[in-house]
C-alpha cells in the first residue's frame, strides 16, 4: 500500500513537471520568450498546444494569430503563415484579429 502512494506521488510529480498542468497563460507567456530568443519552433509548440488544448481559453486566438506571426515574420514562410492566418479565421471566427489575418493573407499574396 505504501509503494502504490509513493509510486502515485512519483507518477503526479512527473506529469506536473512534463508541463501538461500549465495554464495557457503560461504556456502563451512561455512562447513568447522562447520567440525572443529567436527559439521559433520551440515557440510554435507551445502556441499550438494553446490551440490544440485550450480551444475555448480567450487566448487562443491571440496564439493562433501568433503562429501566423511567426511563420511571416520570423520563418519567412509566407504559404504557411497564410494558412495559419485563414486557420484563425476558421477556428475562431469572433476574434478582433480576423479583419487583420484577411488583410495579411492578401498582402502576403500580392507581395
Amino acid at each position: 500500500m505504501k509503494l502504490i502512494r509513493i509510486l502515485t506521488l512519483m507518477a503526479v510529480l512527473v506529469i506536473s513537471s512534463c508541463g501538461l498542468f500549465k495554464s495557457a497563460e503560461d504556456l502563451f507567456s512561455n512562447a513568447e520568450q522562447k520567440r525572443n530568443m529567436g527559439e521559433a519552433k520551440a515557440a510554435l509548440e507551445l502556441l499550438q498546444t494553446i490551440v490544440d488544448k485550450h480551444t475555448e481559453h480567450e487566448i487562443a486566438p491571440d496564439a493562433q494569430y501568433l503562429i501566423a506571426e511567426i511563420y511571416y515574420r520570423d520563418m519567412r514562410d509566407f504559404t504557411t503563415a497564410i494558412k495559419q492566418y485563414g486557420d484563425l479565421r476558421i477556428k475562431f471566427p469572433e476574434s478582433k484579429q480576423v479583419p487583420f489575418s484577411l488583410f495579411m493573407q492578401g498582402f502576403i499574396y500580392a507581395n
